[in-house]
């Protein structure tokens, strides 16, 4: 946005008086990060969104990673990742079971696989990559008022 649009834009949306026509939702939602993120400082903002958004990225680069054949046996990046408590205790997978195998074979274009591994995987993998995306536009927009600002 240019200097003048910025200034309309801030004393519309700060007033709430906003109109609502053709991407307006967008940049009040925009605006609303923006002005969430304002109050935190810059290392704060990066230890919130790690904290917050890092889950999401780890899972998702982690599948790109590793094979689903990997996960399966405990081998290579897998070979710590901890075994289902539940279906240790009981014998019974839990809702969650598979579902690093089915985000591998995802990863790595094998949607067939994946829905034997779990048959929601292809939604919670969407979730995952919807809030990895979403950290890292809120990510961006945490620091574009400070770029406007100086």
């Amino acid at each position: 946005m240019r200097g003048g649009e910025s200034e309309i834009f801030n004393d519309e949306f700060s007033s709430g008086k906003g109109t609502n026509h053709g991407g307006s939702k967008t940049i009040q939602v925009s605006s609303s990060i923006i002005k969430f993120w304002s109050k935190y400082s810059v290392p704060e903002r990066l230890l919130l969104h790690l904290v917050l958004f890092g889950p999401f990225w780890g899972c998702l680069i982690l599948s790109f990673i590793g094979t689903y054949q990997q996960a399966e046996a405990h081998t290579g990046i897998f070979t710590f990742a901890p075994k289902c408590i539940f279906k240790t205790m009981t014998g019974h997978p839990c809702i969650t079971c598979g579902l690093s195998r089915a985000f591998c074979a995802i990863s790595h274009g094998q949607f067939a696989q994946a829905m034997q591994f779990h048959i929601f995987s292809a939604i919670w993998y969407l979730v995952f990559l919807l809030f990895a995306i979403f950290g890292v536009f809120s990510l961006c927009l945490s620091f574009q008022r400070e770029g406007q600002t100086k």
